[in-house]
Order: C-alpha cells, then structure tokens, then sequence
C-alpha cells in the first residue's frame, strides 16, 4: 500500500519536498539575512496550509477556528523557544543561530497536507466526517503558527537595541 501511494503521488510533490528540505536546511545552518527574509517562509507556509483548508473543506467557521485557534497556539508556544542570545543585528541584516526547529516545522506542515490528501484520496468521505477537517486544520495551523511565532521573534528580538552590534 505505501509503494502504492508513494508511485502515485505527482513528481511535483516531490519536488516541492526537495525544495522545502533544503530550505530547512539552510535555517539549520548560521546565517545572516535581510529582516524581510525572515518572514517569506512562514508566509509561503501560511497561504500553502490555507489554500489547502478553503479547496479541500468547507471553509466553515468550524475548520477555520480550529485553524486559528492552533496558529495562536503555535505562536505562543514558539514565542518564548528562541533565546536573545540567538539573534543578533548588523548593519541592515540579522544574524541568527541555525536551528533544526524550521526544518522539522516544515516537514510537520507538508506532512499534514500529505496525510490528508493520501487519506482523503483513499476515502473521499473523511471530508464529511465533524472532525476531520478541523482536526486538519488544527495540525497544520499549530505547525504554521509556530513557523510564524519563531520569525516574529527574530524579527522582535532583532529591534532591541542591546542586540545591535557595532562595526568596529
């Protein structure tokens, strides 16, 4: 069964997982950006989770609020999991320490939408099913939420003007 899946599932899906791994790999790794960098990921992820909600499921308050509801989550979970240390401001750029939290939120989110469209493929009336859209929504909004909760922390962290490095 999982030949079966893995066979019939697009070259373009995985394409984009190529895509997605290596750009999680290069947030694993030290490095310096623009802040307007910082916030093209999580927003790519964003509209890729809610493209798939609204053309899947019945955007309903229900599927929507589950969505919201774990994004808020996965902000404030991800809030406080950056240490100051981590970040520091340069002349126009910020730098930050790697970290291989981007990279496992990534794969959760592309996850999520995978299993969903697998199990959805094999059982069109899961989509019917009280539960199953929002529990989607809930999984792909929490991972979502705390790929934006960490930029946004970046970027906070990066404004405080003890972080701001002098060029000697």
């Amino acid at each position: 069964m999982l030949v079966e899946i893995v066979t019939h599932t697009p070259l373009w899906v995985w394409g984009l997982l190529a895509l997605l791994v290596a750009r999680g790999l290069v947030m694993a790794r030290p490095r310096e950006a623009r802040p307007g960098t910082f916030i093209v990921m999580p927003a790519i992820l964003l509209a890729f989770g809610l493209q798939g909600l609204i053309a899947r499921y019945d955007p309903s308050g229900q599927v929507l609020g589950a969505w919201l509801g774990a994004f808020c989550l996965g902000v404030l979970l991800a809030w406080p999991s950056l240490a100051p240390s981590s970040v520091r401001r340069t002349e126009g750029r910020i730098a930050v320490a790697g970290s291989f939290v981007p990279l496992v939120l990534i794969l959760g989110i592309f996850l999520v939408r995978y299993v969903s469209e697998v199990a959805l493929a094999k059982n069109p009336d899961l989509a019917r099913l009280d539960w199953f859209g929002p529990a989607m929504a809930a999984a792909s909004g929490i991972a979502s939420g705390a790929f934006a909760g960490r930029a946004a922390r970046i970027l906070w962290l990066a404004r405080e003007p003890r972080l701001v490095s002098q060029a000697i």
